[in-house]
């Protein structure tokens, strides 16, 4: 694979990340409670932990790429969207974080399922992982803190 396709790719993927890094940086400043800005906090440290990963990949070759599959338990599916907002509540936060992180991974399974490329097929394998790993993170948080009798 031409090395500047791979990173291209990277770059995409680092945009998004970065994005992601920047919402909740906002998500952070209109919270109005301590723990939700704690919350927040910490959902932004785990999309700063993939722009780090990122900007390891920028340096090293695809065969360097652990890929983890997480299963999708499908959760959020049926959750309805939460907006932002100064009166937004944890069970709020946690659903705009597993949408997000749902609609990422979802993204990176649909540009895997459209290359043959077995690098790129590796990359996006990876990123789709960590979206979900994510995911499967706040889906537990719901379970535990918000319908803890499910």
């Amino acid at each position: 694979m031409p090395d500047t396709q791979y990173s291209e790719i990277i770059d995409f993927a680092l945009k998004r990340e970065k994005e992601a890094v920047q919402f909740y940086t906002e998500l952070e400043h209109i919270a109005q409670f301590a723990s939700q800005k704690e919350l927040l906090g910490e959902i932004k440290g785990m999309e700063q932990g993939h722009v780090k990963i990122l900007e390891n990949l920028k340096t090293k070759s695809p065969e360097a790429i652990r890929v983890e599959r997480v299963p999708n338990f499908m959760a959020s599916t049926y959750l309805v969207e939460a907006q932002p907002a100064k009166d937004m509540n944890y069970q709020d936060i946690l659903i705009i974080a597993m949408k997000r992180e749902d609609r990422s991974h979802a993204l990176y399974e649909e540009l895997l399922q459209q290359t043959e490329n077995p690098e790129l097929r590796k990359t996006f394998e990876m990123l789709a992982g960590e979206e979900s790993k994510h995911k499967r993170f706040f889906e537990d948080l719901y379970d535990k803190y918000v319908q803890p009798d499910n």
